[in-house]
C-alpha cells in the first residue's frame, strides 16, 4: 500500500477539500493530497486515540481481503495511509469526479425516476455485502446518503435511464471480520434501540453494525425520501408506527410499509424496503411530519 509521510509542518499546509455544504462528516477531514490531484486524505479527528486508530488498521486490513475474495467494484478501495512522522493519522483514497446521493436526492432537476434509480443502486449493493459469505461479518454499517457517490448516469433521448452506477465511500468505516465499525448516522439514538433484542450491543453500548443495522438505516432512507427529509428516525417508536398509520391512509402501498414496520418488530428480522421502491413513483403525497401531525391533532 501506498504510504504518504509528512512533517508537522507539512500537515498544517495541507488544503482541504472542498465538499458540498451540508455533508455529514463528522469523523474525518479532507485533504487534497500534496503531490497529486487525483488523491485525498482522510485525516481522522480522533487519531491521538490509540484504539481507535488500531480498529481503522484492522478495517482496512480486512477491507483489501474482502474485496480481493469478492467482486466489489461498488466499494472505494483505500490507497495506503497517511502518516506524521511514525504516527498514522488517515487513510488516503482517490479522487471521484461525483456527487453525492443527497446531492441528486435534493435537486428538483432530477427526475423521479433518477432519484428511485439512485436508492435501487443503494439498496442493492446493501443486498450485494449481506449475501457474501457469512465468515466476513460484513455489513456496510453508517448507512447515509452522504456515503454514496453517483459514479455515473446515462439517459437517453427519450430520457430513459440506459445506465446507472453508484460507489460506496467511507469504507474503512465498514464491519468486516473483527473490526468494529462506525457508529451510523441513523442509530444515534442507540436507548431507542436497545430496548429490541435483535440490536446487539458492545461492552460499550453501542448497536453493533449487522444485517438488521443496514436495513434499518436504508428504510430510514427512504422514509426521509418520502416525508421530505422531515427526520423520521428521530420519532418515538410509538410516533412513529402513527405515522406508518398515516401514510397507509393516504395511499402508500402496504408491503412497503409492512417493511417499515419490521423495523421495531422485536420477533423478526428488518425487511428491506427495496422491492417495494417502484410503487413510490407517480406518488403525488405530502407525507411530511408537519402534514401529518397537522392532521393527526386536527381530526
Amino acid at each position: 500500500m501506498e504510504k504518504i509521510v509528512l512533517t508537522e509542518e507539512e500537515f498544517k499546509r495541507l488544503e482541504r477539500f472542498h465538499i458540498v455544504e451540508g455533508t455529514i462528516e463528522k469523523e474525518s477531514t479532507m485533504y487534497y493530497a500534496p503531490s497529486t490531484e487525483s488523491e485525498i486524505l482522510k485525516v481522522y479527528n480522533s487519531f491521538d486515540d490509540k484504539l481507535y486508530m488500531m480498529n481503522k488498521i484492522r478495517t482496512t486490513r480486512n477491507l483489501l481481503g474482502y474485496t480481493k475474495e469478492n467482486d466489489f467494484p461498488e466499494l472505494l478501495q483505500p490507497l495506503g495511509i497517511v502518516m506524521i512522522g511514525n504516527k498514522m493519522i488517515g487513510t488516503i483514497f482517490p479522487v471521484k469526479d461525483a456527487y453525492t446521493a443527497r446531492l441528486y436526492l435534493n435537486l428538483n432537476i432530477v427526475s423521479e425516476k433518477i432519484k428511485i434509480e439512485i436508492l435501487r443502486q443503494i439498496g442493492l449493493l446493501l443486498e450485494k455485502i449481506k449475501k457474501t459469505n457469512p465468515k466476513w461479518n460484513a455489513a456496510f454499517s453508517d448507512v447515509h446518503l452522504d456515503n454514496f457517490l453517483v459514479d455515473s448516469i446515462v439517459v437517453d433521448e427519450n430520457r430513459n435511464i440506459s445506465e446507472l452506477s453508484i460507489v460506496a465511500c467511507d469504507t474503512d468505516s465498514m464491519k468486516i471480520l473483527d473490526s468494529t465499525g462506525n457508529p451510523a448516522y441513523y442509530l444515534c439514538d442507540g436507548e431507542k434501540l436497545s430496548e429490541l433484542e435483535k440490536y446487539k450491543l458492545d461492552s460499550e453500548g453501542c448497536i453493533i453494525p449487522d444485517s438488521n443495522t443496514d436495513i434499518y438505516c436504508y428504510n430510514m432512507i427512504l422514509l426521509d425520501y418520502i416525508s421530505k427529509g422531515s427526520y423520521v428516525y428521530c420519532l418515538s417508536i410509538e410516533e412513529f408506527y402513527h405515522y406508518l398509520d398515516f401514510l397507509d391512509s393516504i395511499g402508500f402501498d402496504p408491503n412497503l410499509l409492512q417493511a417499515f414496520s419490521s423495523l421495531y418488530e422485536t420477533d423478526k428480522d428488518n425487511v428491506s424496503a427495496l422491492p417495494y421502491l417502484d410503487t413510490l413513483l407517480g406518488i403525488q403525497k405530502d407525507a411530511s411530519l408537519k402534514t401529518f401531525y397537522k392532521q393527526r391533532f386536527m381530526n
